[in-house]
């Protein structure tokens, strides 16, 4: 199955990185959760980044 959300992973790769988390990013990721739900579990995510994920 190819995964509708490389672009997405990519940017939230890098903002996950930005706090040392990308650990629990790829755990959340497995869990089934889109790339901005990831993030936004930890409240990882500005204003300015979020629309970055809309398409």
């Amino acid at each position: 199955m190819k995964n509708k959300y490389v672009a997405q992973d990519r940017i939230a790769m890098r903002i996950a990185d930005r706090y040392g988390m990308t650990r629990e990013y790829k755990i959340a990721r497995r869990h089934h959760l889109t790339p901005l739900e990831a993030l936004e579990d930890w409240d990882l995510i500005t204003p300015e980044e979020r629309e970055l994920f809309k398409n």
